[in-house]
């Protein structure tokens, strides 16, 4: 009996970030049949990002900075990466989809990056935007 509830208990905790995000811990913008992200108030560290928020899809992210974010999966409705829209927190690795085309000034500053994968869909990637990567 022990046992069966020391493994519910774990594995409430492993699936917690699967359930644990909602479209209420995102602010949003709204422009006629889109939404920008411009704020994170959720507690989790892991981030999924919707592609869509009250039936309208993401297109722009920002409000991400200084929220101890160790990892952040970014969908391919997004286009735009504002500026400081990641600065200062603790990822390591990004992947950016293939969607976006503008990464803002800083949106990557003062994190512990190690690797970048940039698609050749984005065109332009402002100042400081990968500042501090550790290239090594």
């Amino acid at each position: 009996m022990k046992r069966t509830i020391l493994a519910i208990a774990i594995a409430l905790i492993l699936l917690a970030p699967l359930w644990g995000q909602s479209e209420a811990d995102f602010t949003v913008n709204s422009f006629q049949d889109e939404v920008m992200i411009t704020d994170y108030t959720g507690s989790l560290r892991i981030i999924r990002i919707p592609a869509t928020i009250a039936g309208l899809p993401v297109r722009g992210i920002t409000g991400f900075r200084n929220k101890s974010i160790s990892s952040v999966t970014i969908p391919n409705s997004v286009t735009t990466i504002g500026g400081n829209a990641f600065r200062d927190n603790i990822l390591t690795s990004i992947t950016i989809p293939n969607s976006v085309r503008i990464i803002g000034g800083a949106a990557f500053q003062n994190n512990q990056l190690r690797n970048i994968t940039i698609p050749n869909s984005v065109t332009v990637i402002e100042m400081f935007s990968f500042e501090d990567w550790l290239c090594w």
